[in-house]
C-alpha cells in the first residue's frame, strides 16, 4: 500500500502499491514517508487538561488519605511514618 495525505485537511488515503488505482488518485496529495505512516498509525496519547487535573486531584487525595493524623501535631504513628517512607 502507498499512503497519501491531503496537506490542507490532513486526511489520509491509501492505494495499492502496484499502481492499479493510480488513475483515481486526486491531485495535490503528498506521499507519506514510512516515519509519517508510523506516527499516524501509532499516535502519542496527549491527555486533555481535564484528564490531567482529575489525575492530579486523585493522586493528591490518595496521598493525603494515607496519612494518619495524631492527637499530638508533629508526631506520627509508626504506621503513618512507614506509609510516608514507602510513598517517598
Amino acid at each position: 500500500m502507498k499512503f497519501l495525505r491531503n496537506p490542507s485537511t490532513r486526511e489520509i488515503f491509501s492505494f495499492p502499491a502496484d499502481g492499479s488505482e493510480d488513475a483515481f488518485i486526486p491531485g495535490g496529495l503528498e506521499v507519506m514517508t514510512p516515519e509519517d505512516i508510523s506516527v499516524h498509525c501509532n499516535p502519542v496519547y496527549q491527555p486533555t487538561r481535564v484528564e490531567v487535573d482529575a489525575e492530579r486531584d486523585k493522586r493528591i487525595d490518595g496521598g493525603s488519605a494515607s496519612m494518619v493524623r495524631t492527637s499530638n501535631p508533629g508526631q506520627s504513628t509508626a504506621n503513618a511514618s512507614s506509609k510516608l517512607l514507602n510513598w517517598l
